[in-house]
């Protein structure tokens, strides 16, 4: 198998978060490139809530050994080796990504071990078993010996239970090796760390020109909606653009067929609380003929949201506040607006 890196099949985070949601939507497997040395660890077993026991230590009246090991730890030959992982992740994890670069990911896969180009697969139990003879030769009385039969069959049930209920999750007990615990730790995503099979790129980028919104660096310089590039950290600014983009010239979206609807809708977008200033948004991407809005620009088709983002984004604040002025909105709309570009 051959992977690339999601982040390049395009630029900016919120493009990235964007495909994500699509692989997501598509089905389209995504795998996680993760060093052994990074926090948190990768850990491997059975959660005790499962009640497993090893048939050998019960024989023996003997404590059952810990059923989860520190992947990270155990491979101490292939130490800062890179392991790409198959990870699910849904709606709510890209949210959590979104706001807090950081997620719970779900049914972790058996990893692979990736040079950047090729991987091979990562035989785990061999790892698990050669710990499990570890503990059993400390614990085990002087007069049992490896070869025995039951500990052989013991050993046999050991990779039996983790082939039917091992799992994979992340752990921030970084420094152990062995825990009879299964504690899943949330991980610090980075975008630029997810890739997908080759194989799939172009059904990704032929079904990424359907997304509901598109991102900011897809609008063209030549729209009236193109947002530049000092104001793309300004996340209301630039998703109050891709809207109106999206709408009235890229005809993803119907217009709406009222302003009220059209209110409401950037109420619901944007996550306004007040409902004046969800009119007056509306107003800003607005560009129908009937649209009246008290603006010192009149220029048909072209929406105000354009005016707003033609003031430099280096000046200063009051000087800001200057240029909205001679923009002729009422007091209160300079209010909204002065907030999109602070």
């Amino acid at each position: 198998m051959k992977f690339i890196q999601l982040s390049s099949l395009g630029e900016g985070l919120e493009h990235h978060l964007n495909l994500l949601e699509h692989c997501i939507d598509s089905q389209i497997p995504l795998y996680y490139h993760h060093r052994t040395t990074e926090s948190p660890s990768l850990w491997f077993g059975i959660d005790v809530n499962a009640d497993i026991k090893l048939d050998i230590f019960q024989q023996f009246n003997l404590p059952t050994p810990k059923l989860n090991f520190n992947i990270s730890k155990i491979i101490d030959n292939i130490q800062n080796e890179i392991l790409l992982l198959e990870f699910k992740l849904d709606q709510k994890d890209v949210d959590l990504i979104r706001s807090f670069g950081e997620c719970l990911p779900k049914k972790i896969t058996p990893p692979f071990l990736f040079d950047g180009n090729n991987c091979k697969e990562l035989d785990v139990l061999h790892y698990v078993n050669e710990q499990i003879l570890k503990i059993k030769n400390q614990k085990f009385p002087s007069n049992i010996r490896l070869n025995t039969p039951s500990l052989s069959t013991s050993i046999s049930n050991s990779t039996f239970y983790y082939k039917l209920y091992g799992s994979y999750y992340f752990s921030n007990k970084d420094n152990d090796i062995y825990s009879d615990s299964n504690e899943s730790s949330l991980v610090k995503i980075d975008v630029n760390n997810i890739f997908i099979d080759k194989e799939n790129k172009d059904k990704l980028q032929k079904s990424a020109m359907h997304f509901k919104t598109p991102c900011v660096s897809e609008i063209p310089d030549s729209s009236p909606y193109y947002v530049p590039k000092d104001y793309r950290n300004h996340k209301k600014l630039c998703l109050l653009a891709t809207i109106g983009y999206e709408i009235f010239e890229a005809n993803i979206s119907n217009i709406p067929k009222s302003k009220g609807d059209g209110n409401k809708l950037l109420k619901e977008k944007l996550q306004l609380s007040n409902q004046r200033e969800a009119v007056f948004s509306y107003m800003l991407i607005d560009i129908a003929p009937n649209c009246k809005v008290k603006r010192k620009n009149k220029e048909k088709g072209i929406p105000q949201i354009k005016y707003l983002m033609e003031i430099d984004a280096n000046l200063s604040d009051f000087k800001k506040e200057n240029m909205i002025k001679d923009l002729g909105f009422s007091d209160e709309y300079f209010k909204f607006a002065k907030r999109y570009i602070e």
